[in-house]
């Protein structure tokens, strides 16, 4: 007989579904990520010591780590809305016309 492995999945179990994937944290990291970045960016340039660290061309840095965040919030916002239109549509299927 074959030992059960942790990684082993009960029968019946819903493999593969959506909901019970690692996925539906991945906005929640990407808001996370998105927030540092931005306390990073407001801290590199709004910041006397920011501004003394990163100055000049340096200045880049933090002004790239708040345009990162903010690119991060959008993809997360799509995420959202992607799986709030897709529940929606799995909620509510049309009908097929015949």
């Amino acid at each position: 007989m074959k030992a059960a492995s942790a990684h082993s999945v009960p029968p019946g179990a819903n493999v593969g579904q959506y909901p019970d994937t690692g996925m539906r944290y991945l906005p929640v990291y990407l808001l996370i990520v998105a927030c540092a970045g931005f306390g990073f960016a407001y801290w590199g340039l709004e910041t006397p010591d920011g501004r003394r660290a990163y100055d000049e061309m340096a200045g880049i840095i933090p002004m790239a780590a708040g345009l990162a965040g903010a690119v991060l919030v959008v993809v997360a916002a799509a995420i959202w809305l992607w799986r709030w239109i897709s529940a929606r549509h799995r909620s509510n299927p049309r009908k097929e016309r015949t």
